[in-house]
């Protein structure tokens, strides 16, 4: 994770705007300012500074996998030959169903979050493509029972 040594100090009404816009990014400026309590310009001005900044980096809706078919969220652990991390990322980039992937530490090297529409696709998946993309040694499997919490948002309360 990069930090960046420029990071903008935000205040508590910078802090509010980003906790309603996670909340909901199609609020109209009217809207947001009036539930900040801040006028129309100075709320329009700190979501500019805070798009500029690269504290807002877009804004997306959140779809609902199930109300579209796709049953499995699959979580994948994969260890690599130590010379294949570059072509194994490029692959997993371009792989749809793969919606999340990290670098971590410990006894392997990449955390995949995977979403398939049922076991099929799963088993598919796993042993007719993952196994043979760049430097794959070892794959782990688990598959998700049920959410218990899922937010797209950052905690923005952990600040200091």
């Amino acid at each position: 994770m990069k930090t960046d040594s420029k990071q903008p100090q935000l205040d508590a009404s910078d802090l509010r705007i980003l906790t309603e816009l996670q909340r909901n990014g199609r609020l109209s400026i009217a809207e947001l300012s009036e539930r900040i309590g801040l006028s129309t310009t100075p709320c329009w001005r700190r979501v500019r500074m805070l798009e500029e900044s690269g504290v807002i980096s877009r804004y997306t809706a959140v779809v609902n996998a199930q109300a579209l078919g796709i049953a499995l969220d699959v979580f994948v652990e994969v260890s690599l030959d130590l010379h294949q991390a570059a072509a194994f990322e490029k692959v997993i980039d371009e792989r749809d169903e793969v919606v999340e992937c990290y670098a971590v530490t410990g006894d392997r090297d990449y955390l995949l979050h995977v979403m398939v529409a049922d076991m099929d696709a799963c088993d598919r998946f796993l042993r007719d493509e993952l196994i043979h993309f760049p430097g794959v040694q070892r794959v782990s499997t688990r598959l998700a029972l049920k959410p218990i919490k899922q937010s797209a948002g950052v905690p923005l309360r952990i600040l200091p």
